[in-house]
């Protein structure tokens, strides 16, 4: 039993049970560890807001940063269909 065989094996029930209960105390530690982990992310970051918003990007900063003039990027946003 359980050893491929098709014949049942006596000796192969306890290597299941032990498999099995391997099986079962790495899914307890993993499951105490995710645990641990989430409280101490909990405690840490309770009441801290860290996700500000970027500012928005205007068509100055665009232009500073392609080097083009500030007229052209209007233009361009007025466009149905750009390629560049």
């Amino acid at each position: 039993m359980l050893d491929g065989s098709g014949r049942p094996s006596v000796a192969a029930i306890p290597r299941f049970f032990s498999t099995r209960r391997l099986y079962g105390v790495v899914v307890l530690t993993n499951g105490v560890i995710l645990i641990i982990w989430a409280l101490y992310n909990q405690l840490r970051f309770h009441g801290k807001y860290r996700r500000i918003a970027d500012r928005t990007v205007t068509v100055e900063d665009l232009a500073a940063l392609y080097r083009i003039p500030a007229a052209d990027i209007i233009r361009w946003r007025g466009s149905r269909i750009m390629v560049m």
